[in-house]
């Protein structure tokens, strides 16, 4: 039987793998269902795990919210971002093209959901105020070239 400490480990173990996935781009449904069977799970247990956490997210990387830890945030988030765009760049269908840049949309609205839950980002109304010494010139560039290309085109 396990002891206390153990099964602990255990589920951090599994959350922190969870995170890692989702943050790398792996769909969610597919995230739950692989966690789910690596861990001897249900799917649900999975999915609530993700549901809550802002409670756990910190304690299972063990770490507090430095300009360490947002650059290495935001460097996956890069390499995520550039392996889309590399696809997209040598997509000959247009669903497929469309396709990376909804999963670019999806990475990054998970990268701001995570920023919020960490405290980096705080929203209010409209607005988002950057809570800490990081510079997102380059992304917000970027999203500002993606949305004005889209609204020259209609």
């Amino acid at each position: 039987m396990a002891k206390k400490g153990e099964f602990k480990e255990h589920v951090l173990k599994r959350r922190r793998e969870l995170a890692h996935m989702i943050f790398m781009g792996v769909d969610k449904s597919e995230a739950f269902e692989k966690i789910a069977e690596l861990h001897d799970v249900k799917p649900h247990t999975v999915r609530c795990d993700w549901s809550q956490r802002e409670d756990w997210l910190r304690k299972v990387f063990d770490i507090e919210v430095d300009e360490e830890v947002i650059e290495l945030i935001l460097s996956e988030q890069r390499f995520v971002r550039d392996k889309y765009m590399e696809i997209y760049r040598t997509a000959k269908s247009e669903s497929t093209k469309l396709g990376c840049l909804n999963s670019v949309r999806d990475a990054n609205e998970q990268l701001i959901d995570l920023m919020q839950k960490l405290g980096i980002l705080d929203k209010q109304k409209d607005k988002l105020e950057i809570t800490g010494k990081m510079e997102m010139t380059s992304m917000a560039k970027m999203a500002e070239d993606w949305m004005s290309e889209g609204n020259d085109d209609e």
